[in-house]
């Protein structure tokens, strides 16, 4: 099976388990059935799809699409996969938001028609190849209209699109969605709770810049039970409490954006006219899927999807995994080491990181941007975040001053590196540079060193962790 059969199946099953899962959305299946022909879907999908296109609307689950082919002949609800397969798709459909069902349809649409362009395309090789050139020009003539390739211009994308706005220029765009990342605890919430007091009073910018835009209403989608926390804060720093806005009714509830009722309240306040701002803290616990899936590119696209629809800047927190031999130093933060699949940052259009560059002076973190698809990156920002607020300092520069701690690091990657070693050898060569076990085993966890017994003898043995490694 090759990539785009893979897609396309992919789609498919998107789409078929969220049509199964909403009978009470019939202009769903009419928006998808504006979209999509028979002959977009697999012979599969097709099957199926069919078989809820003649239910005119009516509402239909599983059990009734499986009936349903079994009148048509056993073979119909085989060619569909079965019972059990639909079952699957009901029960993975219903932790879909079905206003991801166009976007899938649209997809399958244009593979559909690549497809029928692409047999085209060979098919008159192939009469041309054979010295019947005529019948090549009736084959394309007759079915030109069906090429879908009038295309676009540029001149008439720039209708549509319109130029790139800023809330905060080159940080924060409008109608985008950006993503937040550090590690725990360094006070990603802390700042975006400063940012939203920038919406709610008019308080400057990070960086000194003067706030500019239009006050009113920040929607804060809490998802990690933080909700007294940041009460806290916030009635500390003095914000206007009655503006800041949690989408459910029950204000304890953490939101999840895989939850149709929840994704429906976001999407009705992010569309409220006195919402200018809308925070999500965090992604780990906006939804129940595993981080790693490809699946995870279906919630963030809904985010940054509504960020497009509604012109407002939507702000995504999310976690850096753990440190890894390679993280040791002075390297700053990259995109590899934001947690889950690399779908996560490929719909964000800005990244910011906020990380300690100087451990010496931990309490000053440096806010800055990792990816920026619209504008040139700005220079870092110094922070220092406490319950207390948010002060704006020179950024830290990255010393790696020589300790006992970091000549451990050295040695011990440096040694590990050819392979895995029990403790007494890896004691001996510590003695002998004059740096105490003790010392050698703070760097072993700062490294992340995997430990463990060795059969036979007994002797713990450590080694390097496997790049990648979580």
């Amino acid at each position: 099976m090759n990539n785009e059969t893979t897609f396309l199946l992919e789609q498919e099953d998107a789409l078929l388990g969220i049509l199964l899962t909403t009978p009470e959305q019939p202009s769903v299946r009419d928006e998808v059935s504006a979209i999509v022909v028979d002959d977009d879907f697999s012979p599969r999908g097709r099957v199926i799809w069919r078989a809820i296109k003649a239910h005119n609307g009516k509402p239909v689950d599983y059990l009734t699409v499986a009936d349903f082919l079994l009148g048509w002949g056993d073979e119909y609800l085989e060619r569909a996969g079965g019972e059990e397969f639909l079952s699957k798709l009901s029960r993975d459909g219903a932790q879909s938001w079905y206003g991801m069902a166009p976007q899938y349809a649209r997809a399958i649409s244009d593979c559909g028609k690549e497809r029928r362009n692409r047999e085209l395309a060979e098919r008159a090789a192939s009469l041309i190849l054979s010295g019947n050139s005529g019948e090549a020009r009736d084959l394309l003539g007759d079915t030109s209209p069906n090429l879908d390739c009038h295309g676009t211009s540029w001149a008439e994308m720039s209708k549509v699109i319109g130029p790139i706005e800023w809330e905060w220029e080159p940080w924060l765009p409008k109608g985008l969605l950006v993503e937040l990342v550090g590690e725990s605890g360094t006070g990603k919430s802390i700042l975006a709770l400063h940012i939203a007091g920038c919406f709610l009073r008019g308080d400057p910018w990070p960086d000194g810049t003067p706030f500019t835009g239009k006050t009113g209403k920040v929607l804060w989608c809490e998802a990690e039970s933080a909700q007294a926390i940041n009460l806290e804060r916030a009635t500390e720093w003095g914000l206007p409490l009655e503006n800041i806005i949690a989408p459910l009714d029950d204000p304890l509830t953490d939101v999840r954006v895989d939850d149709k009722e929840h994704m429906a309240a976001i999407t009705r306040w992010a569309r409220d006219p006195e919402v200018k701002l809308v925070i999500l803290d965090s992604l780990s616990g906006l939804h129940g899927g595993d981080e790693n899936a490809v699946k995870m590119m279906e919630t963030v696209k809904a985010l940054a999807s509504l960020a497009r629809d509604t012109g407002k800047p939507f702000m995504l927190l999310h976690h850096l995994r753990k440190r890894g031999i390679l993280d040791v130093g002075g390297k700053g933060i990259s995109l590899d080491r934001v947690r889950g699949s690399t779908a996560i940052v490929q719909t964000a259009r800005v990244v910011w990181a906020l990380d300690v560059p100087d451990t010496n002076a931990a309490e000053v973190k440096r806010l800055s941007v990792i990816k920026n698809n619209l504008a040139r990156f700005p220079e870092p920002i110094g922070v220092t975040c406490d319950d207390d607020g948010v002060e704006f300092v020179p950024a830290p520069q990255e010393e790696r001053k020589e300790t006992l701690e970091t000549k451990a690091v050295d040695l011990l990657y440096a040694l590990l590196s050819k392979g895995a070693m029990t403790v007494p050898d890896l004691k001996d060569n510590f003695e002998g540079a004059g740096i105490s076990w003790r010392t050698a085993t703070r760097a072993g966890h700062k490294i992340n060193v995997t430990m463990f017994k060795r059969k036979g003898d007994g002797l713990w043995v450590w080694s390097l962790p496997v790049m990648g490694e979580k």
